[in-house]
């Protein structure tokens, strides 16, 4: 009986199991400046300057993020990121998985901290 149990146990974590993405912070100490933002064909790009940059996805890069602009919660982080770059006041930035395109794989981001 313990052996049924111990293989129903076993297999449903098994098969209900699934990729997830740790996220993480592509900058964090508050010394990221968006240096350049990158508009094209419904996906934005923000470049920035850091003493921290991070890549805690293993997407292969740092000093960018990108996200695809499809929603209401996008339009925000992108009005976020303007606002940053037209002020230069830094901030954090936490990147949850990868986006792939233009053959490169981009940090997608995920959250941003804005700070006096």
């Amino acid at each position: 009986m313990k052996k049924l149990f111990y293989s129903i146990v076993v297999g449903t974590t098994i098969f209900c199991s699934y990729p997830v993405f740790a996220g993480g912070w592509a900058t964090y100490n508050l010394t990221a400046k968006i240096t350049t933002i990158n508009i094209e064909n419904g996906w934005v790009r923000a470049y920035f300057d850091a003493d921290d940059k991070g890549d805690p996805n293993e997407c292969g890069k740092t000093g960018v993020v990108a996200f695809i602009d499809d929603s209401k919660t996008r339009d925000r982080q992108y009005a976020a990121l303007l606002t940053a770059y037209s002020t230069g006041q830094p901030v954090q930035l936490w990147v949850n998985g990868c986006l792939d395109g233009w053959g490169v794989r981009w940090p997608q981001l995920w959250a941003i901290n804005l700070k006096k």
